[in-house]
């Protein structure tokens, strides 16, 4: 059993590394790195098995909120959330996800911090402090809970990494699919 066990171990440390490595191919020296996939709620578990010191945040949502911003959005490649183009298959979604949560609340060690975006959005500041605590980035937060965003420079921003010597598809990585 031992033997077994140490062939587990060896098993997940590798598809760990192989996944972070993956994760982390646009920038290859970063010390964390985030995946923010709709479905990974799902992935809870494994996730937990592979990453034990991960960080879970849980942004919730009014909803109804939740499911128009789904069922108006194109996302990119192949359709990676066919349960969005139907607002029935939507609401069963979103019901079986809610259940899903609440299973993961009760059986995983993993600190999963529950954020209301209502909330985070009228107290971004505050907001800002506890996801960065729950992280863990102490020193490494500068304090700047702000920053500006101008839409109009991902050309500019897209056309940078592209140059940078990057390929398509890891630039559209990097910008969560919202590349070109």
């Amino acid at each position: 059993i031992a033997q077994l066990e140490g062939f587990r171990q060896s098993l997940v440390d590798r598809e760990s590394q192989k996944i972070q490595r993956a994760m982390t191919a646009p920038a290859p020296r970063v010390a964390r790195f985030t995946d923010k996939l709709p479905q990974n709620f799902m992935h809870l578990g494994l996730i937990e098995l592979l990453f034990p010191q991960a960080r879970v945040i849980h942004c919730r949502r009014d909803p109804r909120n939740t499911c128009i911003s789904c069922y108006t959005r194109l996302f990119g490649g192949g359709n990676t959330q066919p349960f969005a183009a139907d607002l029935t298959h939507l609401g069963r979604y979103y019901l079986a996800y809610e259940r899903m949560m609440g299973h993961w609340k009760q059986v995983s060690a993993l600190p999963i911090l529950e954020v209301e975006y209502e909330n985070l959005v009228g107290d971004l500041e505050g907001h800002a402090r506890r996801l960065i605590e729950h992280v863990g980035l102490g020193s490494d937060f500068d304090g700047a809970v702000s920053v500006p965003i101008d839409a109009t420079g991902l050309v500019q921003v897209t056309d940078a990494l592209l140059e940078a010597g990057l390929d398509e598809d890891a630039v559209a990585k990097v910008m969560g699919g919202n590349a070109r």
